[in-house]
């Protein structure tokens, strides 16, 4: 008999969701053996093949219920197959963040500035956000982003994550999240201002001018449970 999946941690987060179309070519070489690119099929990011996610922690706990550091990065995934079972996963294979390498092994040590404001009034709530990661090397991530919040919903999701620099090591999220699709929505825009730049020799060729942005989804609650997979 096989193992279980093992539970090592949970805890809760603000996220932002960029979804790109780039290069398929370039984004290639960051694909492990046996995974094929598999765009976004459904939903408001549907085409994208590359998503930076910018994550501010507030709550990270171990297994036994232990703090642990907090964080802030961002993170650059892309959605995969596999050639031989048709799963589906994302690719972590590169990032920017306070904690290092991290689980994944695949991130730049880096400095984090991040700012949000909410501002309620009778017309809605208008919300900016100022994310700005520096690593050593001179990689840089930004962005800035100002949007009025639009309904929000509640969903459960589960996603598996592989590491680029380990390709067998992957985690498995179960995630209740409460969502605002940002950008496109159906209706007239929300969104008053998006700035995003990304300097790094990985990253270049994808945001090489030619990239689409095709979504922004704005998660103001993430709360997830980690689990490491059983064989």
């Amino acid at each position: 008999m096989g193992e279980e999946e093992k539970f090592v941690g949970r805890g809760t987060e603000t996220r932002t969701f960029l979804y790109f179309k780039v290069s398929v070519a370039a984004l290639r070489e960051f694909v492990p053996d046996g995974w094929q690119i598999s765009p976004v099929g459904y939903g408001p990011a549907a085409g994208a093949n590359l998503l930076a996610v910018f994550v501010d922690q507030v709550t990270s706990l171990d297994a036994e219920d232990k703090p642990l550091e907090l964080m802030r990065y961002v993170l650059f995934e892309i959605p995969v197959r596999s050639a031989g079972t048709g799963s589906t996963a994302w690719v972590l294979f590169t990032g920017l963040s306070t904690g290092g390498p991290g689980t994944y092994g695949t991130n730049l040590q880096a400095t984090a500035q991040v700012e949000r404001k909410i501002r309620h009034g009778p017309s809605g709530s208008a919300v900016e956000e100022s994310w700005d990661l520096e690593a050593g090397g001179g990689e840089s991530v930004s962005l800035q982003l100002r949007f009025l919040r639009g309904p929000v919903s509640v969903e459960q999701v589960e996603s598996r994550v592989y590491s680029r620099v380990w390709p067998r090591f992957s985690r498995i999220y179960r995630v209740e999240q409460a969502v605002d699709v940002v950008h496109p929505t159906g209706e007239p825009s929300r969104l008053t201002q998006v700035a995003f730049k990304a300097k790094s020799a990985k990253l270049a060729p994808l945001f090489d001018g030619r990239e689409q942005l095709t979504a922004i989804i704005s998660v103001p609650v993430y709360a997830r449970r980690i689990f490491l997979p059983g064989s």
